[in-house]
């Protein structure tokens, strides 16, 4: 399985890698610059799947589906 995310070492990168390493889980990991990158990406049908911080846009209108959603913590 190929994903993209908005980079090396970014939190979705380590939580995506954390999470398919534990349920044993084989992927490749293609990074972008930021979210937008990714998004055309994963809508091109050049990656599987994304992570990153998307809108409600794409998965509302069928586009996208939501498959491992992470709840913030807020700082402060």
């Amino acid at each position: 399985m190929t994903y993209g995310s908005t980079g090396t070492n970014s939190m979705p990168h380590y939580y995506n890698g954390a999470n398919c390493k534990q349920e044993n889980v084989q992927i490749t990991h293609i990074p972008f610059k930021g979210t937008p990158e990714s998004q055309t990406a994963l809508l091109g049908g050049h990656i599987l799947a994304a992570a990153g911080d998307f809108g409600t846009s794409l998965v509302e209108s069928g586009e996208t589906r939501v498959v491992m959603l992470l709840k913030g913590r807020k700082v402060g």
